[in-house]
């Protein structure tokens, strides 16, 4: 009993270790990206629907946050500075058309972002996982608004979205 009890305290600490290193690197990292790189970071998360990029280079990490009450919009995207949105690998985007998202879209078997030009304004939607875009209800999806940006002016590579000429 005791010997069990010693057992889970020092799995603890070591998970709270792990926690701390993990913790470190990550702050590391952020200040690499801050002061190296010249980046302002924001993480896309639940709650944020309306960001609008700096003067300065802007990097926006993408965050699950799906639902239609977690609709995310952007503004001025590659007006001033290099500005990215980062997805992560895996992703492939594909051209909505004339369709809907909810109209049973894209592959069952990957990650897709979904694009349509909506007027001045580019909308992604942005698959949780690889069936979110065959279903019928925007329940596993995120949709992030970029406004005042065209699909002409977007490449898309690596994980990373990149506005090069933003109207």
């Amino acid at each position: 009993m005791l010997s069990d009890a010693v057992s889970a305290f020092q799995e603890a600490r070591d998970l709270n270790d792990q926690l701390d290193a993990l913790t470190e690197a990550r702050d590391n990292a952020l200040a690499v990206i801050a002061n190296d790189y010249e980046f302002e970071l924001t993480v896309l998360a639940e709650g944020e629907t309306a960001l609008t990029a700096g003067e300065t280079n802007d990097l926006y990490v993408f965050d699950d946050v799906t639902g239609s009450d977690n609709a995310i919009t952007i503004a001025g995207l590659g007006d001033a500075g290099t500005d990215y949105l980062y997805f992560g690998e895996g992703y492939t985007a594909v051209a909505l058309g004339e369709g809907e998202i909810t109209d049973r879209v894209g592959s069952a078997s990957a990650l897709e972002i979904f694009w349509k030009q909506d007027g001045d304004n580019l909308v992604l939607y942005v698959e949780a996982d690889a069936t979110a875009g065959n279903s019928t209800s925007a329940a596993d999806i995120t949709e992030i608004t970029l406004t005042g940006v065209n699909v002409a002016d977007v490449d898309f590579s690596n994980g990373f979205l990149s506005v090069n000429n933003a109207a």
